[in-house]
């Protein structure tokens, strides 16, 4: 499909990584300008390690056929998939046949990442890709105390942090919490958490948070500035920026619902999103139901993956109000919990049929 849309978009008159069937403009014919400059040495515009990465490929094979760059994110899909299978060996304890086709068939046809993976030069695969391995490593760090895995962990959290620096957070917090189990349980944890949040946006709002070098402010403003900047219909338009905590908080849980489960019925405007709503929108909600439902009989690795989803799915509602945005962001705490639900269901049928 890569070759498809590449040659449809050269058939158009565009640039090959454009195609004007979901939107505006593409990123990857930015990436794709922008890595032609570095490449000849030019001045160009730094927005993440993905661009520097483009051009050095591009002067390796010596060519101004970009096409070259749609082979690269090629191989970050097959490296995707097979971090994928990977997690899924971490949940079952072993590689399963069944399992391994679902996972497989789960990385070509979930919507948002095949449009992600195969129209364009995105780098949400290579996001996706160090996010899923960096997760992986920690639970097999956590589940073995073996400090090699602890440093595999850390190695894959610069890559990440290069590519998009907030997409750290959750695996972080994860990291985090463990150290922190020690001395206090998870219940208090969250607890404390949670009042320190409610301290910090009435006394510290503009308190930045080291490695991520954001203050709840500057996420609020960042979010504002999005919504004056973008007027089209994929804009959620909740507002955030207020003082009141029970505003907030009602707010806040609207944006979560939305940037999870979106777009709503009421929200679906147009075919495509309508389509997304019953896509993903749906069967991501049968998703929460069983996990909520099974919570209490989850092992340690699928915990994890759980905590690390929500820490993500609340970073992206606080600083995001673009429903397209999220429907890319959101791959990255979505993709996990399904390859969790196939492996674990996968295991439920072989307990039944043994």
């Amino acid at each position: 499909m890569n070759s498809i849309f590449y040659l449809y978009s050269k058939s158009i008159g565009l640039d090959g990584f454009d195609t004007k069937l979901f939107g505006g403009g593409s990123d990857g014919s930015f990436y794709a300008e922008q890595a032609i400059k570095f490449a000849e040495n030019s001045s160009y515009k730094y927005t993440s390690v993905h661009i520097p990465i483009l051009g050095i490929i591009l002067k390796i094979f010596g060519t101004d056929n970009l096409f070259v760059l749609k082979l690269f994110n090629q191989m970050g899909n097959i490296l995707l998939v097979l971090a994928t299978i990977y997690l899924s060996t971490l949940i079952t304890g072993k590689i399963k046949y069944n399992n391994l086709c679902l996972i497989i068939l789960i990385n070509i046809i979930y919507p948002s990442l095949l449009i992600l993976s195969t129209t364009s030069i995105y780098r949400d695969t290579w996001i996706l890709f160090y996010y899923i391995l960096g997760l992986c490593f920690l639970i097999k760090y956590i589940k073995s105390k073996n400090i090699i895995y602890n440093f595999l962990f850390i190695v894959t959290l610069v890559p990440l942090f290069l590519y998009r620096e907030y997409a750290i957070l959750p695996l972080l917090t994860i990291y985090i919490f463990y150290f922190l189990r020690k001395f206090i349980s998870l219940k208090w944890m969250l607890f404390s958490l949670f009042i320190l949040l409610n301290l910090a946006i009435i006394f510290a709002k503009d308190y930045k948070f080291p490695l991520i070098n954001m203050s709840i402010s500057d996420a609020l403003l960042f979010r504002q500035t999005g919504m004056e900047a973008m007027t089209g219909g994929s804009q959620l338009n909740i507002h955030l920026d207020t003082t009141n905590l029970i505003s907030f908080y009602i707010n806040y849980f609207y944006a979560f619902i939305s940037s999870v489960f979106g777009p709503l019925i009421w929200q679906a405007n147009s075919f495509s999103s309508l389509m997304l709503m019953c896509c993903e929108g749906i069967p991501f909600l049968f998703i929460a139901y069983y996990i909520i439902k099974n919570i209490k009989k989850m092992s340690v690795s699928e915990i994890i993956i759980i905590i690390s989803s929500l820490v993500l799915f609340l970073e992206i509602s606080l600083i995001n109000d673009n429903l397209g945005t999220a429907t890319r962001v959101r791959i990255l705490g979505w993709l996990p919990l399904i390859v969790m639900i196939i492996s674990r269901l996968g295991e439920k049928k072989n307990e039944n049929s043994v």
